[in-house]
């Protein structure tokens, strides 16, 4: 009996954890392109950076861009943004887009 109680905890747990699992990835773009959301997911813009040819990250507001975006909308990335000042001139700039699926 005991067992079988530690089990079903084990299984809730773990069905808990594959469910609470982050959601956050990744994206690159470069200065006048745009990303589109795919059909059927709405994403969150979590945190932008853009980053010049030394590696060197700057965090973007977020005013910047919509809280939200759902299906078939365009993200378009700023050719200009103030914060370019504080990269070297020439660098190329891409940005970094942590987006967050939405449920």
């Amino acid at each position: 009996m005991r067992f079988v109680v530690i089990l079903c905890v084990a299984v809730s747990l773990n069905a808990f954890a594959l469910h609470a699992q982050d959601s956050t990835f990744l994206k690159m773009a470069y200065g006048g392109s745009y990303i589109t959301v795919p059909q059927g997911e709405s994403w969150g813009i979590e945190r932008v950076f853009i980053t010049g040819n030394d590696g060197f990250s700057i965090q973007v507001s977020n005013t910047n861009f919509q809280a939200s975006y759902s299906s078939s909308d365009t993200i378009r990335v700023p050719h200009y943004i103030a914060e370019m000042e504080m990269l070297s001139p020439g660098d190329m700039l891409q940005f970094k887009f942590y987006i967050k699926k939405m449920l």
